[in-house]
């Protein structure tokens, strides 16, 4: 995933993507903390911190469909 222009929005799969590299990052370090997990998807996705706290917000509230959930 490219870094994005600041300000602009994030498509919906691209927040799948937000959430399967924090997932994937979960599992690789699962006694870490979530400030962690978050710095590391970062740095992987080029997504800002803020957002990606915003997408696993949404995602926890069930308003994300991960990719195992799909049908």
């Amino acid at each position: 995933m490219v870094s994005r222009k600041k300000g602009k929005p994030i498509k919906g799969g691209d927040r799948n993507t937000v959430m399967n590299v924090y997932e994937y990052f979960k599992k690789l370090h699962p006694n870490e903390s979530v400030r962690f997990l978050v710095k590391k998807t970062e740095e992987a996705t080029g997504t800002s911190e803020r957002s990606i706290y915003r997408i696993q917000k949404q995602s926890d509230s069930g308003n994300i469909i991960k990719k195992s959930e799909k049908g």
